[in-house]
């Protein structure tokens, strides 16, 4: 009966031992699953980090490249329209002295034309007549008109047909005073090639404003040089 019992309490230890090895390596088991489930969220933690920080760099190096495309256009652009300014300002100032020129031109005829008027008292009257008639058209601009015009047409294209299309009326002496003003030209000087008074000017000014329904010497400047 001893020796029986003393086998059966072996057997109850080794199964005791053999229950505790098995739960031990459960155990390690479910451990080391644990450890590499733990590892693989580390490693996708770390992919998901690393692909939004490498989007954000994205976005900035993106956002930074597009700064200075636009940078660039700008400072084309700027340069583009300084360009064709400085163009039209010395396209204005060449207009200005054909202008000048052929003025001085008209001028320098009429002191002719009154040379040959007092030549003609004592000289052949017809010869001098057809010679009175043909400095006529050049002092009163015939002739010099369509060239001027055309110098115009070439800083100003479609200037004519926007103001007689604003205002069908305007005599061709309105339509010279209008040009002259898309030139910068001053009161003054206006003047001086209408060959007017400046009191005059204004005048001529008023009737121009009130063809264009205009009702102020600002919206006259406005308006002309918002066109052609």
């Amino acid at each position: 009966i001893i020796l029986f019992s003393q086998q059966q309490a072996q057997r109850q230890q080794q199964l005791q031992m053999t229950y505790e090895t098995e739960l031990k390596e459960t155990r390690i088991a479910e451990l080391e699953k644990t450890k590499r489930s733990q590892r693989i969220i580390l490693v996708l933690i770390i992919l998901i980090a690393a692909l939004v920080t490498a989007a954000l760099i994205l976005s900035v190096l993106f956002s930074r490249l597009r700064q200075r495309l636009n940078r660039s256009e700008r400072q084309k652009m700027a340069l583009e329209a300084s360009r064709l300014k400085t163009d039209l300002a010395y396209r204005d100032r060449e207009l200005a002295s054909i202008t000048l020129f052929q003025e001085e031109k008209s001028k320098a005829l009429t002191e002719v034309k009154e040379q040959v008027r007092k030549a003609s008292l004592s000289a052949d009257a017809a010869a001098l007549k057809g010679i009175l008639r043909s400095i006529d058209k050049l002092s009163t601009g015939e002739g010099l008109w369509d060239t001027w015009v055309l110098h115009f047409k070439n800083v100003h294209p479609g200037f004519f047909t926007q103001l007689l299309k604003a205002a069908p009326n305007l005599t061709l002496s309105e339509q010279k005073h209008c040009a002259y003003l898309k030139m910068g030209l001053g009161q003054k000087e206006v003047a001086q090639l209408m060959g007017i008074e400046p009191d005059s000017v204004k005048v001529a000014r008023f009737r121009i404003k009130k063809k264009l329904g205009l009702d102020s010497e600002e919206k006259l400047t406005q308006f002309i040089n918002g066109i052609g």
